[in-house]
């Protein structure tokens, strides 16, 4: 869901403004979520494909697949 805005709709009318500002960061909010999501849905993906000897070999149980993801996903720079 993106949200587009066509002109200025806070322009002499503060209780817009306020809106215009709170759908801004849910916005922001959710495009941050949908990135680090997909983060998390690749990086699970990509280590779930590895075998049990290449897992080992890079440090990683199985049972740690889903830690590590959840780690990349929350190292995201979604502040760019």
């Amino acid at each position: 869901m993106t949200v587009t805005t066509t002109g200025n709709l806070s322009a002499g009318r503060p209780a817009f403004a306020a809106l215009n500002a709170a759908v801004n960061r849910v916005s922001t909010s959710l495009a941050a979520y949908r990135q680090r999501r997909a983060v998390y849905a690749q990086t699970r993906n990509e280590l779930i494909k590895l075998s049990d000897r290449e897992l080992a070999d890079i440090g990683i149980p199985r049972s740690n697949i889903r830690r590590v993801a959840l780690e990349a996903a929350r190292m995201v720079n979604t502040d760019a």
